[in-house]
């Protein structure tokens, strides 16, 4: 999936490849700032649909007393749970979060772990560096003068030093954790591998359970991939219509249309028929996940799905009237492939949508 012959796509081998090469000799610059090397493998790493390394980078980038909290239920950490299933990817998340803690550790802090942003940490850095003020100073000074202010900078410099060092550990070893993951990428990308692993194992999962639940989804699905590899604005708008007619194929297999009046989440009673494919996906969605006792995670999820698939029908429809672009029907495959693998956990159970995320949260600490 998601690999087109024609024009540049998100998935581009030799596009990624440029943004490799550049990234890896910023890395080998011993004056890079490793806030700037973390954004750009960040830029990689989404552009190969590695949300595993995208959700460790995004670690870095946060501040625990602004963003920690949310990491954990970011877009990123759903679609690994989407891909993965939820016990999957949240393992998955754990490793990388205790890959940061290890990473974070400060033995001058209060809890050993320094929770801000990469960015802070090079700004707490460079404050440190200022506070032991500059030697230079001291050949414009008297003698005494001299003596008394080297002897100031000495105290102040060995009571700073452990954090100091304790700093440079942490970027050192995030450096490295960027150059590390460049150098697989690259090998990965020389061995004709443009996504990642991770994201190879969840387009399986959704292969084989379409060809279980709804092998005629899987065949529109493959008919949208062939147009928009056929390049021209004629077989992106055909694209579109696969993929309207793939969710339609979708809802057909897991709430075949009916004419029995169903009562929705409003209390209201309709009937979902041949045409209702969208309302059918969502009845569907309603009563797997209504058996949780989290009501109000079941709304929110709901109305999420729901919103994701008014959009991607409006965007799929767009290929009936409008000339349509190479990067419209690339965002509509992308998100057919998502909303058709959220609905598959959900039928198999294995959604993470319900589930309370056992990610810890990092809490930034006081120096």
């Amino acid at each position: 999936m998601f690999k087109f012959e024609k024009g540049r796509t998100l998935s581009d081998q030799g596009y990624i490849s440029g943004l490799l090469t550049r990234a890896l000799e910023m890395a080998e610059r011993p004056d890079a700032l490793v806030s700037t090397l973390v954004r750009q493998a960040t830029r990689i790493a989404s552009l190969r649909h590695d949300y595993a390394a995208v959700f460790s980078f995004q670690l870095e980038t946060a501040d625990a007393s602004a963003g920690m909290r949310t990491i954990r239920e970011s877009s990123v950490a759903k679609k690994l749970r989407t891909l993965l299933g939820r016990e999957e990817a949240d393992r998955i998340m754990i490793e990388h979060v205790e890959r940061y803690i290890q990473n974070r550790s400060v033995a001058t802090t209060k809890d050993g772990v320094f929770g801000g942003s990469i960015d802070g940490v090079e700004q707490h850095l460079q404050r440190l560096k200022s506070a032991t003020g500059d030697p230079a100073a001291a050949q414009y000074m008297t003698q005494v003068d001299a003596y008394v202010y080297l002897e100031k900078l000495d105290k102040v410099g060995a009571q700073l030093l452990p954090q100091i060092t304790s700093f440079e550990n942490i970027l050192n070893r995030v450096r490295q954790q960027v150059h590390d993951y460049l150098v697989d990428a690259e090998a990965d990308l020389l061995a004709g591998q443009t996504e990642s692993s991770l994201f190879t194992r969840g387009e399986s999962y959704v292969v084989q359970r379409l060809q279980e639940v709804s092998p005629e989804s899987l065949e529109k699905y493959r008919a949208a991939e062939q147009r928009i590899s056929e390049g021209s604005a004629e077989n992106y708008a055909q694209a579109l219509t696969s993929c309207r007619r793939m969710i339609k194929s979708l809802a057909d297999a897991l709430y075949p249309p009916t004419d029995v009046p169903i009562k929705g989440k409003d209390g209201k009673e309709r009937t979902l028929g041949d045409d209702q494919f969208m309302n059918r996906l969502m009845q569907f969605a309603i009563e797997r996940l209504g058996k949780s006792t989290h009501l109000k995670l079941v709304e929110e999820t709901t109305n999420s799905l729901g919103n994701r698939l008014n959009k991607l029908n409006s965007l799929a429809s767009k290929g009936v009237h409008q000339e349509v672009t190479l990067i419209e029907a690339e965002s509509c495959l992308m998100w057919t492939f998502f909303l058709t693998a959220d609905f598959l956990r959900i039928e198999d159970g294995s959604s993470g949508l319900l589930n309370g995320s056992q990610v810890p949260v990092v809490q930034q600490q006081e120096l």
